[in-house]
């Protein structure tokens, strides 16, 4: 799959909106595809294309309107026509609306076999900018503005761990070098715990746990108990071996392919 995914039309009009504050390194994509799995965030995700246009182009005279429809406004919308319209719109988009179907594209799409060291950051910006429509992911506590009066989760990290698990997937370390990557990741550290002394929509959590095999019982708890959603953690630690495994495995194929290029 090499479309990209910047438009999401949400399912649910209540959603749970809250920021993640990560490092470069610090997991964050990660946790937000875990708390994507709650009931609470159903979706559709729109590929990059003037869906606006095929949407007047494919237009019936009992349709909502494109504003409507991005909003699953459906009120004097018949059961027909709704189904109508959504076939029509959405061949071409991934729907969330149920944990099956979430988990299934997970599997398929982000943590399948081929994912390795060096298509990572690829397949993550797929779907990056339709995410964060839905949770905003901040890397940068210094340089990044975000809404501070939602709740906050921010994860804090080794910055050594950052490093080890960030450079097999960007080895110019966003053209800084190793000891600045790792200074940032400390000052970014520092900044998230001076912020939530004085702010309490902010909460702390410790990323380094994360990296291990199995999803941390405790960790996982602590999560779903700050955010208010379902404590699904048999389906969040079978995809989290699935991340681990990825994760590794890149490792793995990174010192095999480097090694093979300069021997």
């Amino acid at each position: 799959m090499n479309t990209k995914y910047h438009q999401v039309r949400l399912l649910e009009k209540n959603l749970n909106f809250f920021n993640i504050v990560a490092a470069i390194g610090g997991f964050g994509n990660h946790i937000r595809w875990l708390v994507l799995l709650d009931p609470l965030y159903q979706f559709v995700m729109i590929p990059e294309c003037n869906h606006k246009q095929k949407y007047i182009d494919l237009m019936g005279p009992d349709w909502p309107s494109y504003e409507q429809y991005m909003k699953s406004d459906w009120s004097g919308i018949s059961s027909d026509i709704k189904i109508e319209v959504t076939n029509l719109m959405e061949d071409d988009c991934i729907v969330f609306d149920t944990l099956e179907k979430k988990i299934n594209f997970i599997q398929t799409n982000i943590y399948h076999e081929s994912r390795t060291w060096n298509n990572w950051l690829w397949y993550e910006w797929q779907y990056r900018i339709a995410c964060n429509k839905i949770i905003s992911l901040i890397h940068n506590t210094e340089l990044e503005d975000y809404d501070k009066n939602i709740k906050t989760l921010t994860l804090t990290i080794d910055p050594q761990l950052a490093y080890h698990c960030y450079v097999k997937f960007n080895n110019n370390l966003n053209n800084r070098p190793p000891s600045d990557f790792m200074r940032t990741v400390r000052k970014n550290n520092i900044a998230a715990i001076n912020e939530a002394k004085t702010n309490t929509n902010i909460k702390i959590f410790d990323a380094n746990i994360v990296y291990q095999p199995v999803l941390d019982r405790v960790f996982y708890k602590n999560l779903v108990d700050y955010l208010g959603i379902s404590d699904l953690y048999f389906e969040a630690n079978e995809i989290h071996q699935l991340w681990y495994s990825a994760q590794k495995r890149s490792e793995k194929e990174f010192v095999r392919d480097i090694t093979a290029l300069y021997k």
